[in-house]
């Protein structure tokens, strides 16, 4: 599969994750380390299995990333609840997509960047972890 224009590209990546597992790391938390971790896994599936629901084929998925691609541009309006923060970029390539998933976190957590520039904000469901 190109990684080119004939696509939509969405990344999606963890906001704070690893420092989450840092700390609990630094604690000497094993147990609070893999909680946090099998957490995230949980979101992960969330977001893969919404993905597939709207047409999307995710081509990476591991750890606190996401990439998928789509035939035609995504509908984001159904997206799961999370237990963490997310961030996202929906581009025309990998390249652009990656690039908007940089600019939606710079712009603050919880915040896909679509391509005509605007936001949609994730909803989080409440969690034990705070990021």
């Amino acid at each position: 599969m190109g990684v080119g224009s004939d696509r939509y590209w969405l990344v999606v990546d963890g906001d704070r994750i690893a420092d989450l597992l840092d700390e609990r790391a630094a604690a000497n938390d094993v147990d609070g380390f893999v909680k946090v971790a099998h957490s995230v896994d949980e979101d992960r599936v969330s977001w893969a299995n919404t993905i597939r629901s709207i047409g999307g084929h995710v081509i990476f998925a591991g750890a606190d990333t996401l990439i998928a691609s789509f035939e035609c541009e995504p509908v984001l309006e159904s997206l799961p609840s999370l237990r963490f923060g997310w961030s996202g970029g929906v581009g025309r390539s990998f390249a652009a997509a990656y690039g908007a998933l940089a600019v939606a976190k710079a712009m603050g957590r919880m915040r896909i960047l679509l391509l005509d520039g605007s936001l949609v904000e994730l909803a989080r469901t409440h969690s034990a972890f705070t990021n």
